[in-house]
């Protein structure tokens, strides 16, 4: 496995300033881009490609994936079950997204103007319980992220971040970061009935 931290010269954390990652990339980027017409660097000396660092630009300035690597790299513990918290919200969120299914299904079978309006005041409803979701959710990403930064500044070389801390903080971001995404396209969907 690559090291993406190693490529762009940055030190192997789980939280990084997003500016010094953008930053190192493109210092590294002057001189490797294919159309750099001055490329500083010797032909002997093994470089990586311009598509190995746009990867691991990539990984390294998207907090969940940056953890992702550096619990791959330093061969982090694995979590089996999300957070309780999320364990509440589970139900909830499947209902708003079942409901939304049923009433996009409804939608698509509902040929008349008049028939489709009556619809409307439930497509109200679901968007709302849409839009709070979002929201609830969005607010536990963002208090997620604050834990990796904590966990980030309170570690040291002689005391090293708590590892099944993070690889639990990593679970709960791939449940909150996919739910996101299926609630956004629910949203996307009713808005566009």
């Amino acid at each position: 496995m690559t090291d993406y931290f190693a490529l762009l010269d940055l030190p192997r954390r789980p939280w990084l300033d997003e500016e010094e990652v953008k930053r190192q990339f493109h210092s590294f980027s002057r001189t490797l881009h294919p159309d750099a017409q001055n490329n500083r660097i010797p032909v002997a000396v093994e470089t990586p490609s311009f598509h190995d660092l746009n990867e691991a630009y990539g990984v390294l300035r998207d907090p969940r994936q940056r953890l992702r690597h550096f619990l791959a790299l330093v061969e982090g513990p694995t979590v089996g079950a999300m957070a309780g918290e999320l364990q509440d919200l589970f139900a909830s969120i499947c209902e708003v997204m079942h409901a939304a299914d049923r009433l996009l299904e409804r939608h698509a079978a509902t040929q008349g103007v008049l028939a489709r309006s009556l619809l409307k005041a439930e497509t109200v409803k679901i968007e709302s319980a849409i839009g709070s979701t979002l929201k609830q959710l969005n607010e536990l990403y963002q208090q997620a992220l604050s834990e990796v930064q904590k966990a980030d500044a309170r570690s040291t070389s002689d005391n090293p971040p708590d590892l099944t801390a993070l690889a639990q903080i990593n679970l709960n971001l791939t449940f909150l970061v996919r739910w996101l995404t299926q609630l956004e396209e629910k949203k996307f969907l009713l808005s566009n009935v």
